[in-house]
């Protein structure tokens, strides 16, 4: 009869080491601790420093901190380091908010010393951060489209995302670009005629002069920001609430939205290129001496459809602000929609839109000098 053989695992030889160390007093003690709420004095408490002071605040200074180190490596943030950076901050504003009811978890009423110390002072700055470090000689430009994969099919995941460009090549992006639709046409004219002409347009407000430009000229605005604000929410959630358009629909062709907006946008670009050129408004307008410049920064600056549509009031404050607010609380309506209104809870999206700061920009550096082209 053949002789059996033992076969040594390392892992199991590893995992049967630290058993062996568990039940060594000595060693229990420093990875479970002797103290529960360990203190220096009255009103210096450890826990409270080692897991909020210096292991979450580390995780946002170093998340900042990659966004800085790219930023002057290659002169600019990658998308891709945007998104993750302020996935991080949203993460660590949500503890801090909650940091009242932190103290009633397991972390702090059963964890301590070692093992705690250890996740707060090492774990949390250095593996929870690693995805910011290793994007700052990394950059990866997503674009709209590749943010908007990444949301939707690819869990929120940079990674999985570069992982399957890496696999596919530009293939892969080819595929995963979504073909603009009719409904998405459909969607995006619906708004932009609401906010031309009945909020822009229609809406009363009170008159204000912008500052003299260099040549002379002074615009005058309607500042009825506010009101469109208030209009346009209350119309689009009774829509809504009146079973008259289900936003929902919003989010589930938003990738062909967003796909009929790149292309739409790239056109309006070149019909403000050409009134420019043929029909300016103003004597402020003019050409850079290159035509990629011309179209980049636009030849206008104070574009006009006849006397009372501003170009910039509908592309900035009308059409870009609002939709911010529109798109957030369209994610609202569709969560509660996948839940199921699961036990009666509303995951409510904070909108800031302050439409009043929007007439002041009116007045701002940014809207005085520069002119209104494919990069406003």
């Amino acid at each position: 009869m053949a002789e059996a053989k033992t076969v040594h695992s390392p892992a199991l030889t590893y995992f049967s080491m630290i058993s062996l160390l568990t039940l060594c007093p000595p060693f229990v003690i420093l990875l479970t601790g002797m103290e529960l709420y360990p203190q220096i004095g009255k009103n210096f408490d450890i826990k409270v420093f080692t897991n909020w002071r210096f292991g979450m605040m580390s995780w946002v200074v170093l998340a900042v901190t990659y966004c800085i180190k790219q930023y002057e490596e290659n002169g600019k943030v990658a998308d891709s380091m945007l998104v993750n950076t302020i996935l991080m901050l949203v993460y660590v504003t949500k503890f801090f908010w909650w940091e009242a009811g932190y103290w009633n978890t397991m972390d702090i009423a059963h964890d301590s010393e070692f093992y705690i110390c250890w996740g707060g002072l090492v774990w949390v700055p250095s593996i929870y951060t690693s995805l910011g470090m290793y994007l700052v000689n990394h950059p990866v430009n997503l674009g709209i489209q590749l943010l908007w994969y990444t949301m939707v099919h690819a869990d929120e995941s940079l990674l999985q995302t570069w992982d399957y460009l890496k696999q596919h090549g530009l293939q892969g992006f080819i595929d995963i670009w979504p073909r603009p639709t009719a409904i998405a046409w459909k969607i995006i004219a619906c708004y932009a005629a609401f906010e031309a002409a009945a909020l822009q347009l229609f809406l009363p407000g009170k008159t204000v002069e912008g500052p003299i430009s260099p040549t002379g000229n002074q615009p005058v605005y309607k500042a009825n920001g506010l009101q469109a604000y208030a209009v346009m929410l209350i119309t689009y959630l009774s829509i809504w609430w009146f079973g008259i358009f289900d936003p929902a629909i919003v989010y589930d062709h938003l990738g062909e939205i967003y796909s009929a907006l790149i292309f739409g946008t790239f056109f309006f670009c070149i019909f403000l290129y050409i009134k420019g050129h043929v029909a300016p408004s103003s004597t402020n307008s003019g050409s850079f001496g290159n035509i990629i410049i011309d179209f980049y920064q636009g030849m206008e600056l104070y574009p006009q459809i006849g006397k009372n549509f501003d170009m910039k009031v509908f592309t900035n404050c009308r059409f870009g602000m609002m939709s911010w607010a529109v798109l957030a609380v369209t994610y609202c309506i569709k969560q509660a929609l996948l839940r199921e209104w699961e036990s009666g809870r509303f995951y409510a999206c904070k909108c800031y839109i302050d439409a009043g700061v929007c007439d002041k920009v009116l007045l701002v550096g940014s809207w005085i000098l520069e002119h209104n082209g494919y990069c406003t």
